[in-house]
Order: structure tokens, then C-alpha cells, then sequence
């Protein structure tokens, strides 16, 4: 499971969800606490951002956060582009 995937199903409810997260936390430990603190990390990162005054530059600080865990995204922009 992915990290994206555990996300999109930690942000559903339901008991199947938590039955699939339960079970994929005890199976890899470490991997469900990296992702916890990751998302923690977002999650803190967003606030920072959200305390800034100026629209603009709060966007711009959210477009860049959401393309830093993604080390591939310049290449695979300027494969988009040409």
C-alpha cells in the first residue's frame, strides 16, 4: 500500500476502512509510523501555510509543498511540456 493509498483510505469512514488500516498497521509497523508522521508533517506544513496574510504566496507555498515529496515531477513535467 502506498502512501496515497493509505490516505485516501484513512479519509473514509467506515469500519471496513478502519479494518483494513488496523490490519495494515500491525503487519508494517514501521511503514504506518513513517506515514503518520508524514501526514502529521502535511498536516503541519499547511498550517504554517494557512498563517500566512497573502493569498497569493499561500497558494504558491501549497503548490510547492505538494510537489516536494515528488522528486520526479520536474522530469515528468518537462516530458509534458516538449
Amino acid at each position: 500500500m502506498t502512501y496515497e493509498e493509505w490516505k485516501q483510505i484513512g479519509a473514509i469512514t467506515g469500519e471496513d476502512n478502519l479494518r483494513v488500516i488496523r490490519n495494515f498497521e500491525l503487519n508494517n509497523p514501521g511503514l504506518a509510523t513513517a506515514y503518520k508522521r508524514r501526514k502529521e508533517k502535511e498536516l503541519e506544513d499547511m498550517r504554517n501555510i494557512m498563517k500566512n496574510p497573502d493569498r497569493e504566496q499561500r497558494w504558491k507555498q501549497i503548490a510547492q509543498s505538494a510537489y516536494a515529496y515528488d522528486p520526479d515531477w520536474a522530469d515528468r513535467r518537462r516530458r509534458e511540456v516538449l
